[in-house]
């Protein structure tokens, strides 16, 4: 299973974090292990860590040092799954640096955002260090997005009777022998130019607008007339002179002429499968299918994009949030599979052109980009056939209808590339997990140490239901056990909502929790925030911060925990802050017996975390068992026994470890109880 994100890059401040000295750590002369590369910001923390990892396995380990920023590239580079950020999370006053905290990952999916400011880190900073020359750091950011304070004229847009076109730059005065220049004392200026929008904002005291613009145009630009400083304010600052610099021979850009445009046509045409960039605001995020995304960039333009690669059309998404938002890590990307007639290159081209669209851009912001008119396209690619004669009846019926003896056609609605939906737990599911609610022996409570956020909301919908029922009934000895059975799956599902980087809260303008029928609500995933209907924005909060949650306690002591569209359940405050606050203090050893699970046991970390959980879900044996790891043997008297077994037996008899041995008495006391 893939480990999943419990951090994310805002929540680090990512790019200001980049030129600073982390130490990466080593297992066994091997940099990356469980998947993932990890690293540290404070020696002590290192030691803490290292101490306890040594104790627990036999693997060596040690450390070498390098910028946060290159670890970020090097992840791309490689290709490596994901980071782990050892650091320590605990803000009380003289807290000690040395206390163990929860592992914080993120997955290189999460990262994708930050690609190409990482890749420019790293050309910036070897060429401060003097392992890059200039002219190649250049070169390879010269296609890049980078951003200026300020802003220049649209291009697409004409200006009306008498209005001027805004034209805004944002310069710094230089000296030539980099010494300190003022208003008046200075040799020449150099436009400010930043790798990404935060960084621009950061230098922005006066919150003037922020422009995204290619290097090579801004380049283009001011030839002649301005230098070029890229990250002005930071120590790996790159300069230079766009009329005096020669990058021709690092350039790698194809130039295409009207053959060469025929050839790539003819190659998309052989294509098995295609990438598509769908409309969000026209997709359904609960059945993962969307509207292909059309872009109009003027009354006589409509452009559809297509990719050959994924990972592009990744890369254009996000270059491109405001128009392609990415809810809950789910990119608004389609694929046409060329199995599929339905979705078929020339079925999509064909009714594109039906309805107007005038422009394909193939690998849109590529190296390899081209845009060309829609009949062309169709000529070079042989499409002559209407979409009548290439669709069976039961697929043209999902494109076209006739109206008023008029035919009216549509693109045809395709399936998300990524159809993983967390959020969708079907009836045979949900029918599951309330079974482990009746036949476990303990109500299903280890059983829930696997279960995700949204199967713990389908319980805890299911108790609520039979606690209504018992108080309608006016069943008390039902009541008083539903009651119970909701506290203890809260306590549970507020850790497994501690676990994420963060919930969602809806705010009013003020920025104060807007009601809805006099209830806050709180919502575990952005996902649907694009179908979603009402008033109130969506603000992230984490329910492991003790200052968000005491002020939803002061609000209000029962709030909607719901995912959007699917699943709805009431959550009591005052639970939900007492289980975050031991959730919190309880780091320290859930840290130390995840090492020894992970390093010592060689269990990659969800599953290590579920296990956790899952012996933690019997508290005398979860007693027991961390006496045990911690003193590196089994207690000399007094051991839990279940159908005659202890832990120290059940691992004698059967060579099991530790973890082994209480995981199976665990499982022996759920067979008795359940017989």
């Amino acid at each position: 299973m893939e480990r999943k994100s419990n951090i994310s890059v805002w929540q680090i401040g990512l790019f200001e974090g980049f030129d600073k000295d982390i130490m990466v750590m080593q297992r066994d002369e091997e940099e990356v292990f469980d998947d993932a590369i990890h690293v540290f910001f404070e020696r002590e923390y290192y030691d803490a860590y290292v101490a306890k990892a040594a104790k627990y396995s036999n693997h060596q380990y040690a450390y070498h040092e390098d910028k946060f920023g290159e670890v970020i590239n090097q992840i791309f580079e490689e290709q490596i799954t994901g980071l782990v950020i050892h650091m320590n999370t605990n803000t009380e006053e003289n807290a000690l640096k040395n206390q163990l905290c929860d592992e914080k990952y993120i997955s290189a999916k999460e990262l994708a955002g930050y690609r190409d400011a990482a890749q420019s880190y790293h050309l910036l900073y070897t060429t401060s260090i003097d392992r890059c020359v200039k002219e190649k750091a250049v070169a390879a950011i010269w296609t890049k997005y980078v951003y200026i304070i300020g802003q220049l004229p649209d291009p697409r847009k004409k200006p009306s009777d008498g209005e001027k076109q805004l034209f805004e730059l944002m310069t710094m005065k230089r000296k030539k022998d980099n010494s300190n220049a003022t208003a008046e004392d200075f040799d020449y200026e150099s436009l400010k130019v930043f790798l990404t929008a935060e960084s621009a904002m950061r230098y922005n005291p006066d919150k003037r607008p922020v422009g995204k613009y290619k290097l090579s145009m801004l380049s283009q630009l001011v030839h002649g007339k301005l230098n070029i400083i890229i990250e002005p304010h930071r120590s790996y600052w790159l300069e230079y002179d766009p009329a005096n610099i020669d990058i021709v021979g690092y350039l790698d850009i194809p130039q295409f002429d009207e053959a060469k445009v025929l050839a790539r046509i003819k190659e998309y045409t052989g294509m098995k499968q295609l990438y598509i960039l769908l409309n969000p605001l026209h997709s359904d995020y609960r059945v993962s299918l969307g509207n292909p995304f059309l872009m109009k960039h003027d009354e006589k333009n409509i452009m559809m994009y297509l990719f050959e690669k994924h990972e592009d059309a990744v890369n254009y998404v996000l270059q491109n949030q405001n128009l392609l938002p990415v809810f809950d890590s789910t990119f608004p990307i389609g694929m046409l599979d060329g199995k599929e007639p339905l979705y078929q290159l020339k079925t999509v081209v064909t009714l594109a052109a039906k309805l107007g669209v005038t422009t394909v851009c193939l690998d849109a912001d590529t190296n390899h980009s081209i845009a060309c008119n829609i009949d062309y396209f169709k000529k070079a690619a042989g499409y002559t056939k209407p979409v009548e004669d290439l669709l069976l009846h039961a697929d043209l019926e999902k494109v076209m209808r006739e109206e008023n003896g008029e035919k009216k056609y549509r693109l045809p609605i395709v399936p998300f590339y990524d159809r993983h939906n967390d959020y969708a737990v079907d009836d045979a599911r949900k029918a599951e997990l309330i079974s482990h609610m009746d036949n476990d022996f303990d109500n299903g409570f280890a059983f829930m140490a696997s279960l995700e956020v949204p199967e713990l909301m389908v319980i805890m919908q299911e108790a609520a239901k039979r606690f209504d029922k018992a108080r309608n009934e006016n069943d008390e000895e039902g009541k008083a056990w539903y009651n119970h059975m909701l506290s203890r799956i809260m306590v549970v599902l507020t850790e497994a909502l501690c676990e994420k980087p963060y919930i969602y809260t809806l705010r009013d303008e003020n920025g104060d929790f807007a009601l809805r029928n006099n209830m806050i609500y709180l919502v575990v995933t952005n996902r649907f925030e694009a179908g979603r209907r009402g008033e109130g924005r969506l603000m992230p909060a984490g329910i492991d911060n003790s200052q968000f949650m005491e002020k939803l306690c002061e609000k209000s002591r029962a709030a909607v925990l719901t995912d959007g569209p699917n699943i709805v359940c009431v959550a009591d405050t005052l639970i939900m802050n007492e289980a975050a606050k031991q959730w919190k203090k309880q780091e320290a050893l859930r840290e130390e017996l995840l090492i020894y699970m992970t390093q010592g046991c060689g269990v990659p970390y969800d599953d290590a975390l579920r296990q956790y959980k899952r012996l933690k879900s019997d508290n005398d044996l979860f007693v027991e068992f961390v006496s045990a790891v911690r003193n590196a043997e089994f207690p000399p008297m007094g051991m839990l026994e279940v159908e005659g077994y202890t832990a120290k037996t059940l691992a004698q008899e059967s060579g099991l470890n530790m973890l082994q041995a209480y995981d199976r008495l665990l499982s022996l006391k759920e067979s008795r109880k359940q017989a």
